[in-house]
C-alpha cells in the first residue's frame, strides 16, 4: 500500500516568503513499510528479523521500540557480525536473543514528516532509505531511493516536454 505524504510544507512556506511567489506543494509516495510487515519490534528474536528479511527479501529492516518510535536499523551484515560473534547460533539459540541487543553498525537517518525535500535529498544520497516520522518521532514509513529517482525523473520529464516540443516546432517550422 503506497501513501503520498506532503513533505516540503516547511520549504514552500519559505519559499513563499522569500521570492513572493506561490509555492507549489511537493508530493512524493512512499513505502507503508508497517502495514506489510517490514519492520521489526523491540521484542523481536534475532530468528524471527532474520526471517522476515529473508521472507521481504530485505537487506536491511527499521526496528521500532514497543510504543512506535523509530529506533535505528538493522542491516544483514548486523545480523551475519552478531551470528559469528556467539558462534553461529543454532536456531533455538536465535530465539532467545533479542534483536535490541544486536550492535548496530550504523542507523539510517530519520526525516520529520515537516522537513524540507532538500533534507530527505540529503539523506537518500547516503542510505537506500530513509524512515519517515512524526513530530513525535512515531514511525510512519520509508522513502526508498528509488521513490525519490522516480519523482524527481516525472519532474524532469514534465520540465522538458513543453521545451522539447517547442524546440522541435521552431525546428522544423519552415521559413
Amino acid at each position: 500500500r503506497m501513501l503520498i505524504m506532503k513533505l516540503c510544507l516547511w520549504y514552500n512556506e519559505c519559499k513563499e516568503r522569500r521570492t513572493g511567489e506561490g509555492a507549489k506543494d511537493e508530493y512524493i509516495i512512499f513505502s507503508d513499510t508497517k502495514r506489510r510487515g517490514g519492520t521489526c519490534g523491540g521484542d523481536d528474536t534475532l530468528r524471527r528479523v532474520v526471517e522476515k528479511l529473508e521472507y521481504h527479501g530485505y537487506s536491511a529492516i527499521p526496528l521500532l521500540a514497543l510504543d512506535g518510535k523509530y529506533i535505528g536499523t538493522i542491516t544483514e551484515g548486523d545480523l551475519l557480525w552478531e551470528m559469528k560473534e556467539k558462534d553461529f547460533p543454532d536456531v533455538h539459540r536465535m530465539e532467545k536473543i533479542r534483536i535490541t541487543d544486536v550492535k548496530r553498525r550504523r542507523d539510517n537517518e530519520a526525516v520529520k514528516i515537516s522537513e524540507s525535500m532538500e533534507d530527505l535529498f540529503e539523506k537518500i544520497t547516503n542510505q537506500n532509505f530513509v524512515p519517515v516520522v512524526d513530530d513525535n518521532g512515531i514511525f510512519i514509513g520509508i522513502v526508498t531511493r528509488k521513490d525519490v529517482l522516480l519523482y524527481l525523473a516525472g519532474k524532469l520529464r514534465n520540465h522538458w516536454k513543453g521545451t522539447i516540443k517547442n524546440v522541435w516546432e521552431e525546428a522544423t517550422r519552415t521559413k
